[in-house]
């Protein structure tokens, strides 16, 4: 489940954006499809996209293919790659305290939407429902900080060392005796209760201190392999 969500947040958002692009160049706007026109609308709605498409060594392709097709799911696949690749590793070597940021911040976008509408959790992790969820006016500027979060501690993670992991146990032990998460909460993302679940997953301060950085890095970028 947690993949899951890692893999809908790296790009809910950059998807909005590239429609809004695609129906401007549709109505005749002619700003170019470059990267540099692409990177400056993410710059201001989806910091992480923009980040993870800028350091990206295949961003040129995947944008030429994007002007040719005008694709947005195929783009929406290459920026989850992108991210599964270059954006993930480097969260998993974040500092302490933007580890801990981000995570508090996935929290508030859970509870943003848990006041919502208890379904919006279930349409947020569907593949095509996230980036219609964070248009939302109620949602979007929570959306932005939850990417802004995850752009500090991916850029503090990209010069930083590797950290120290969570072994299985340990991770199960903090979900079920720490943060009261049941082992069947997982099964069914689609449950219109996910939202309780996922305020649970990060509600870091509920975690040991000891292993709180630890944890927030688990579940901000999962673990390796």
């Amino acid at each position: 489940m947690i993949r899951k969500t890692l893999s809908v947040i790296a790009v809910a958002l950059a998807v909005g954006v590239l429609s809004n692009l695609i129906t401007r160049w549709e109505m005749g706007d002619p700003s170019p499809a470059t990267k540099e026109t692409v990177l400056a609308e993410l710059r201001g709605s989806d910091p992480y996209a923009h980040a993870l498409l800028r350091d990206s060594s295949e961003a040129e392709q995947i944008l030429q293919e994007f002007k040719d097709t005008k694709n947005v799911q195929a783009f929406e696949k290459h920026i989850g790659t992108v991210a599964e690749q270059i954006g993930l590793p480097a969260l998993r070597k974040a500092d302490d305290e933007t580890a801990i940021r981000a995570a508090k911040r996935y929290k508030d976008l859970f509870e943003t939407l848990a006041k919502l509408d208890r379904a919006a959790c279930a349409a947020f992790m569907s593949d095509e429902g996230a980036s219609k969820v964070v248009q939302k006016p109620e949602v979007k500027p929570v959306y932005y900080l939850l990417s802004d979060a995850l752009l500090v501690a991916y850029e503090s993670g990209k010069s930083g060392t590797l950290k120290s992991t969570l072994d299985p146990d340990t991770a199960m032990s903090i979900l079920t005796d720490h943060l009261s998460i049941l082992e069947t909460d997982e099964v069914d993302i689609a449950n219109p209760t996910q939202c309780e679940t996922f305020i649970k997953i990060y509600d870091v301060d509920r975690v040991p201190e000891d292993v709180r950085a630890t944890y927030s890095r688990y579940v901000i970028a999962g673990a390796p392999g």
